[in-house]
C-alpha cells in the first residue's frame, strides 16, 4: 500500500505539472464537490462496516492461538478499513482547509507565491483524486469478496444439507 501511495503522488505531481494550465476554476470547484461527496460516502460505507467487523477482529486477537487464516483475514479487513477512513478524514480535512485558506488569500499580492501556491494546491488536489479512488476501490474490493464469502458458506452449507 506504501508503494502505490508513492506511485499516485509522483503520478498526481507529473500530470500537475504538465496539464495544470488546461484547468478551469469552475471545474476545480466542481471536483471539490464530487470529491467531498464520495469521500463522504466512503467514510459511511467504511465506518458501517468496522462497526461489524472491529468486535470479531478483537475477539479473534484475544484468543492465545489463531488457529485459521479467517481469524487474521478480519484483522486485515479492519486494518484497510482504518486505512480508508483516515484517508477520507485527512480528504475531506484538505478540502475544508483549501476552501479556508483560498478564502483569506488574496491573488496578486506575490506572484511568484500565487504560482507555487497554486501548482502545490492542484497537485494535492489531484493526489487526494487518486486516493479516493484507491479507497474507493478497497471498500468495493472488501464488498465483492464479502459476498463472494457468503456465497461460499451458503454453496458448503447447501452441500451439507444434501449429504443428509
Amino acid at each position: 500500500m506504501k508503494y502505490t501511495i508513492a506511485v499516485l503522488a509522483v503520478l498526481s505531481f507529473i500530470l500537475v505539472y504538465f496539464f495544470s494550465a488546461n484547468l478551469v476554476s469552475t471545474e476545480i470547484k466542481d471536483i471539490l464537490s464530487g470529491l467531498l461527496s464520495i469521500s463522504a460516502a466512503v467514510l459511511t460505507i467504511s465506518g458501517l462496516w468496522l462497526a461489524i467487523l472491529y468486535p470479531e477482529a478483537v475477539r479473534d486477537l484475544a484468543k492465545e492461538k489463531i488457529a485459521s487464516s479467517e481469524e487474521t483475514y478480519n484483522v486485515k479487513v479492519v486494518e484497510k478499513l482504518v486505512i480508508c477512513i483516515v484517508s477520507s478524514a485527512f480528504i475531506m480535512a484538505f478540502v475544508v482547509l483549501r476552501g479556508l485558506i483560498y478564502s483569506f488569500y488574496s491573488p496578486g499580492y506575490n506572484l511568484s507565491i500565487d504560482q507555487y501556491l497554486n501548482f502545490f494546491g492542484l497537485w494535492v488536489l489531484v493526489f487526494a483524486i487518486f486516493m479516493q479512488l484507491l479507497t474507493f476501490f478497497v471498500v468495493i474490493t472488501l464488498c465483492l469478496d464479502f459476498a463472494s464469502k457468503l456465497h461460499d458458506l451458503l454453496e458448503d452449507k447447501k452441500g451439507k444439507d444434501d449429504l443428509l
